[in-house]
């Protein structure tokens, strides 16, 4: 039995080795026909998925169902939320501007260490506020500079240097910037190249200084620091300073003023005197001209009152003789006042075509001031006072050099005309060369005729008749001759 058996068969002495009796050979595996789901799982659950078919658990108690996995786009997750935006067609966005700084009160009940440490740090939280806005405002400006045409690498601000030329027609290029940017668009470029000018020197100070970085830049000035990056404090002692060069410069206006006698309209070409104390140019005035034609000591005042100067004067180089002096006024400091000026008309024209002076904010309205040479328009003024006469003052200017008429008064000349105009030019001073000549040469046979009439006098001192006869015909030539100083 045990022989036939599969058991029986397994434990043969003729199919096993010696010593190897006491062993059991375990059956042979045999696959069932029809296999059994177990545990619940299956062997290849994806393949199923994929197919579009679904899981089918055979167990008393359901498990719950998966929810599908969710995806993040990677551009919802690469967005970066950016601060500037632009509200109104007239005023630029608020990241232009200082952020807010609140400094602890000094309670003498706290520790000095502690005062300090929290005021320190409330001063790095705003210049890091004002490098963050530098950065966003520089990035949002990039699109608008494009569009004008400017470069995106280099922080120029507009209006382009062509504009500032001696004799150029201002209405394409009026008309561009209207067309293109609105004000709040072409303060946000000038003002985000502005600052990017001066992140790199204003960095490296804060890294260097610390907390100490409000006294380093209150000693440097504006030189170096951003426009977001100035404390309170500092905008109103440079408010102080510009006033006091504005005020050295009109008195010295002033005294030269007096020094012309009745050429009063020599006076005000030399000096100036309607951009020093302007409250409003008149469209008719081309203020090109009148910075070609002013001297030397009038562009320099004009640049302390629109604070393009330290001051009226050149005082680190006055060792040097007069004409070195003219060269370095004719090539920095005119192109910078007639640009600054050319700034200052692309301005106007916008703030009439956006909206006018009415739709202004108090800060813009009195940045605007400063800029046009109004620092001292509302000293000793505070809150709603101060805002009224600033802004009337400004609806002055705008008045007389933002309308239609500016563009009219500077349209080009056609070829003839030019051609007439340069040889009515060339004409009146030949002329006046000639005339220069024929006086010459009269003033010496006056010269000759004087001192002839001496030598008649002296060989004819007997008849004294005939000697005043001939005075009074000599002296009638040589009083229409001008030449009376001659002795």
């Amino acid at each position: 039995m045990l022989a036939t058996s599969i058991r029986g068969l397994g434990a043969t002495p003729s199919m096993r080795p010696a010593g190897a009796l006491h062993r059991r050979t375990p059956p042979p595996i045999t696959t069932p026909p029809h296999p059994k789901i177990q545990n619940n799982r299956l062997l290849f659950p994806a393949l199923l998925h994929s197919n579009g078919m679904s899981i089918a658990h055979f167990s008393s108690t359901p498990s719950p169902l998966r929810p599908p996995p969710t995806t993040t786009s990677a551009s919802a997750a690469s967005t970066i939320t950016n601060p500037v935006v632009i509200t109104s067609p007239l005023n630029p966005p608020t990241t232009t501007l200082p952020a807010p700084i609140s400094l602890p009160s000094k309670d003498p009940t706290t520790a000095k260490l502690k005062y300090y440490y929290t005021l320190g740090k409330a001063y790095l939280t705003f210049y890091k506020t004002g490098l963050k806005n530098v950065y966003h405002n520089y990035r949002a400006s990039l699109p608008l500079r494009r569009r004008l045409g400017l470069n995106s690498l280099l922080p120029t601000s507009p209006p382009p240097p062509v504009y500032s030329v001696k004799h150029v027609n201002n209405a394409p290029i009026l008309k561009q910037y209207a067309g293109k940017v609105s004000r709040s668009e072409f303060q946000l470029i000038r003002r985000a190249a502005y600052d990017v000018r001066r992140i790199l020197p204003f960095s490296v100070i804060l890294l260097l200084c610390g907390e100490m970085t409000p006294f380093v830049v209150l000693a440097l000035g504006n030189m170096v620091t951003p426009f977001t990056c100035r404390v309170p404090r500092q905008v109103e002692k440079e408010r102080m300073r510009a006033c006091q060069r504005k005020e050295a410069a009109v008195m010295a206006a002033e005294v030269d003023s007096a020094g012309y006698g009745s050429s009063r309209k020599a006076s005000a070409l030399a000096n100036l005197d309607v951009l020093l104390n302007a409250t409003s140019i008149p469209h008719t005035v081309d203020v090109n001209e009148l910075i070609n034609r002013a001297s030397t000591t009038g562009v320099l005042r004009a640049c302390a009152v629109f604070r393009l100067s330290r001051g009226h004067e050149l005082p680190a180089v006055s060792f040097l003789p007069g004409f070195l002096k003219a060269e370095i006024v004719n090539q920095i400091y005119r192109p910078r006042l007639r640009r600054w000026m050319s700034y200052l008309e692309v301005d106007d024209w916008l703030i009439t075509q956006n909206g006018g002076v009415e739709g202004m904010s108090p800060d813009e309205v009195r940045i605007a001031v400063e800029e046009r040479g109004g620092v001292d328009v509302s000293v000793g003024l505070v809150g709603e006072e101060a805002e009224r006469v600033e802004r009337r003052w400004l609806e002055n200017w705008v008045e007389g050099r933002g309308g239609e008429k500016m563009v009219e008064r500077e349209m080009p000349l056609s070829r003839a005309e030019q051609s007439r105009a340069e040889l009515s030019r060339a004409e009146q001073s030949r002329a006046e060369q000639i005339l220069k000549s024929s006086r010459l040469g009269e003033f010496g046979i006056c010269v000759g005729l004087r001192y002839l009439r001496r030598a008649l006098n002296r060989m004819t001192s007997s008849t004294l008749g005939v000697t005043i006869v001939y005075d009074m015909a000599w002296d009638s030539k040589l009083r229409n001759c001008g030449c009376n100083d001659i002795e």
